[in-house]
């Protein structure tokens, strides 16, 4: 399955060597302790971005703020807008 992936996000275990085996980029994430000679290993030598559980409690906060950002300011018409001012103009 890891070979048919574009990319994977994992716990910092030992999951993260296979996805080494198959080639599979990834980000790994420190979930508990006994993860962290894996998750420094992973860092030290470049082989996967590390995140800890604390990072993704923040992007947990930050995410919905981005959604009704984007959401407040697209609404898909771009395309239907153009298009318009193409027939009209041109």
């Amino acid at each position: 399955l890891m070979e048919k992936c574009k990319v994977g996000i994992l716990a910092a275990g030992s999951s993260c060597y296979e996805a080494l085996t198959v080639g599979m980029p990834f980000v790994a994430i420190q979930v508990v302790d006994n993860q962290t000679l894996i998750a420094a290993g992973l860092q030290k030598n470049n082989w996967a971005s590390v995140l800890q559980v604390s990072e993704l409690v923040k992007l947990a906060d930050v995410l919905p703020r981005q959604q009704n950002y984007g959401l407040s300011r697209m609404d898909g018409n771009g395309a239907s807008r153009v298009l318009s001012f193409m027939e009209h103009y041109l």
